[in-house]
């Protein structure tokens, strides 16, 4: 008798708030989109880089290195180029954009090498 009022308490307990009238108490979470960039693909080893398009504050852009560690001169044009393709996206908000360099080994960590916060066009 008892398992059967808790079986009952628990299906109505899942199956209230679908009958509930007020809305519920959590918050919508803002909207975030990712976007694959196609940049800095000037030669054989290029960076993956993401855009996250948020619904507020600043976009964020990653861009990793795998298994290739980029000069100094290297970094920077990937970082340039990259930006240039992510305002063309949407250039209405500031992005703060970070290169990684990570080893090809599964799990490893990722250290940054440069982070730059370019401001909207």
């Amino acid at each position: 008798m008892v398992r059967w009022l808790a079986r009952i308490g628990a299906l109505l307990l899942g199956v209230g708030p679908i009958f509930s009238l007020v809305s519920s108490p959590v918050p919508p979470r803002a909207a975030e989109e990712r976007v694959a960039l196609y940049c800095a693909r000037g030669s054989g080893d290029y960076p993956d880089a993401v855009l996250t398009l948020s619904a507020s504050g600043p976009y964020v852009m990653d861009m990793v290195y795998v298994g290739y560690r980029p000069s100094r001169w290297r970094s920077d044009w990937t970082v340039r180029d990259c930006l240039r393709t992510a305002h063309s996206l949407d250039g209405s908000r500031p992005i703060v954009a970070s290169l990684w360099y990570r080893e090809r080994v599964r799990g490893a960590p990722r250290e940054l090498i440069l982070q730059v916060t370019a401001s909207p066009l």
